[in-house]
């Protein structure tokens, strides 16, 4: 399409409106023609194609700038590269350890100084909304003025909890370490589970659908008491976290500061260190023990807490 653009001239152009080359050699054009800086706004739903159409836009961008009518531009896929060879200062957010990054490899989340006399095009960074609402949009829910916490999927609740404990899933005709977003198959029916299927049983709990509809509403995302069960008492989050060689265990034979395995201990799990109450619990919890097997038993309570919280849960 791109190559039909370039070649069609303005006729052809007319064909492909609002196509996503047009609109970027519209805005290229008038920041050149008339010397003012141009935006270009990529928005649309998860999974509309917002990150494909950016790479369109740049990989266009940087072509026509490298032509001779265009000017001397330069696309550089490797932003560490384009620092060392720039130099300068770069500016960027302060980012601290627990914070979530995303990158594409058409993204660059800092800026450099502009050092010439030439525009420059610069991509901006995306930004995540606050779930905490104020006093103008507590009751919107349809309009994205904030994020809506919602739970995990059963997949990714699954998953997470044994990332946090380190430990392999018990997914039936599967090796040890299967994520469960990897299996390709759906949950067996009820009829046909054996007593092994334990995992099946959380993720119907969970929502997962049988995919017998062709539509995401066949998935759940409600509140029921056999989550509260399996969270509470479940056999697959109980082997998880009394499970051999897992990272409680190596935690509570660890040579080090009950602070220290506390807050590594929050970090893997809510990606933040404890407050100040929190920490004055746990350090109170885990001064009941006196051998490492107690000691054991008491992380794997803190887990058991972390895992069961709110902040754990859902995605906010």
């Amino acid at each position: 399409i791109r190559n039909r653009y370039k070649k069609g001239g303005a006729q052809n152009a007319q064909l492909l409106m609002p196509h996503v080359y047009h609109l970027v050699d519209q805005t290229y054009s008038q920041m050149m023609t008339e010397q003012k800086s141009q935006s270009i706004l990529i928005s649309g739903e998860s999974g509309a194609g917002k990150t494909e159409a950016m790479k369109i836009a740049l990989t266009y961008i940087g072509e026509i700038s490298n032509q001779p009518a265009g000017g001397k531009g330069k696309q550089e896929a490797d932003p560490v590269a384009a620092r060392d060879a720039l130099g300068g200062r770069w500016l960027t957010a302060d980012y601290q350890m627990g914070d979530l990054l995303v990158f594409t490899m058409f993204t660059l989340h800092c800026s450099h100084t502009n050092q010439t006399d030439r525009l420059r095009i610069s991509t901006d960074t995306r930004y995540q909304l606050a779930s905490e609402p104020n006093a103008t949009n507590a009751g919107d829910e349809i309009n994205y003025s904030h994020a809506i916490p919602r739970r995990l999927s059963a997949e990714q609740l699954l998953d997470t909890q044994a990332q946090v404990a380190d430990a392999p899933l018990p997914i039936r005709d599967h090796p040890p370490g299967t994520r469960v977003v990897q299996v390709a198959n759906t949950i067996k029916e009820k009829r046909r589970r054996s007593k092994d299927d334990i995992v099946d049983v959380v993720l119907e709990a969970f929502g997962k659908p049988q995919r017998l509809l062709n539509c995401e509403c066949e998935r759940s995302d409600e509140t029921t008491l056999a989550q509260a069960f399996q969270m509470i008492s479940g056999p697959v989050l109980n082997g998880l976290l009394t499970g051999k060689a897992n990272r409680l265990e190596r935690l509570a034979k660890a040579d080090q500061p009950a602070q220290q395995t506390l807050e590594s201990l929050y970090w893997t799990a809510l990606s933040r260190p404890p407050t100040a109450t929190e920490l004055e619990a746990g350090l109170q919890h885990l001064a009941k023990a006196e051998t490492t097997e107690a000691k054991r038993g008491q992380l794997e309570d803190i887990a058991w807490a972390l895992m069961n919280s709110k902040e754990f849960i859902l995605r906010r």
